[in-house]
This record gives structure tokens, sequence and C-alpha cells, in this order.
């Protein structure tokens, strides 16, 4: 992703989690910025990438669950305004969105509370979330499968697993939770800034000095 961001000044758009092994694309099928992603999640589009299938899986083999915000997969172009900018440094600022912010809750709290969002100041905003779907896989992919796994615990709708699995651009992380019943939780959530990938691409690049 981040050699990507370096080439195109962009982060790519998911690609179908239903897809077949050659189908790894971005959604749209193409590997320009600026055009409208087809959905707000997906899987890691590792044919776009060019990596194989399962480099892009997670270690029980099942496609990551992948999502970006619409305003970073734009141009990078600072003649725009804040949120059509794209992915990069304009007048030594870092990237930011009007809309379609990735959102993280913590899990742990009898109530989710959101603690990370597309405002929050030094990790705003957030340009991609990666989710592994744990041992029990629930709402994720299998590799070369084109089925979304079955949740075995009945979770609930819009905590933990179900949240990580409902094809929106808000998560949920949290501590391992091997109780049986609604609570299990065994996702691993991961995400990364804008402004750490601008600053990753190094100098010259991204718009950095």
């Amino acid at each position: 992703i981040q050699a990507f961001v370096v080439q195109n000044g962009c982060v790519p758009c998911p690609a179908d989690p239903t897809g077949t092994t050659s189908n790894g694309q971005q959604l749209p099928n193409a590997s320009t910025c600026g055009t409208t992603c087809t959905s707000a999640a997906g899987a890691v589009p590792w044919v776009t990438l060019g990596l194989s299938e399962e480099i892009a899986s997670d270690g029980w083999l099942r496609r990551f669950t992948y999502s970006v915000p619409e305003d970073l997969h734009r141009s990078a172009d600072c003649s725009q305004s804040v949120g059509q900018r794209g992915l990069i440094r304009c007048d030594n600022a870092m990237p930011q969105i009007t809309g379609n912010a990735l959102s993280v809750m913590d899990n742990d709290n009898a109530t989710p509370t959101t603690i990370i969002t597309g405002t929050n100041s030094i990790t705003a905003p957030l340009a991609y979330v990666l989710v592994s779907h744990g041992a029990d896989g629930a709402f994720g992919y299998s590799t070369y499968s084109t089925a979304q796994m079955a949740d075995t615990h009945g979770g609930t709708t819009g905590q933990g697993q179900p949240e990580n699995g409902d094809g929106d651009r808000v998560f949920s992380t949290g501590s391992v939770n091997a109780s049986s019943g609604s609570g299990y939780f065994d996702d691993i959530v991961t995400y990364v800034s804008a402004a750490a990938l601008v600053i990753g691409c190094g100098s010259g690049q991204c718009g950095n000095p």
C-alpha cells in the first residue's frame, strides 16, 4: 500500500471480497486515482498491488477486510479544496477529508465507544483499516472462496465481530474474548493514518520537502 501511494498519490480502493483469485483488483478495476470506489469495505486488492493472494491474506488463509475513505482515493492535487486533494501534503499540512471517515471503536467497554475518528488530531484521518477475522473467521472470506463465513457466536449487530463484517467504514477492536456467546471476539484490527503514509513516502514524494 505504501508503494502504491508513492507511485499514484492515493490509496487503492478495496477489491470485491467475493472475487476469484484473478479478480483481486481494486474496484473499479483501474490503478488510477480519482475514480469512485465501488464499496466502502472489501478485500485487499492484491492484483492491483502486485501481491499473491496468500500474502494479502491472514494467518488462517482468509482475506483481510480492507477499507479506505473515499477522499483519499482522489488524485493528488494541492490546488483543490480540502477533501478533494487526495493523499498529499499541501503547504506542510497533512491530508484532511470532509466525509467517509474511518472510525474504530473500543469493544472492551460495556457500551462500545469510538477511540479513533476522522477528526482526531494526530491520527486524522485514517488512511485505511485492515481486519483479520481471527481463528473463528466469522464474517471473513476464505482464500479462493466466494462465500462469507458464518457467525457461529450470535454477535450483536453494530458491535464486535459483526461490526467488522458489515461492509461499512466503522470497525471494532479490543481484547480477545474466548467465551462462548455473543461477546466472543478474536478479530485483529490495525489502522494507519494518512499522515503516517505521507511521511512514509520519503523526501520529495507525496508533497514532502
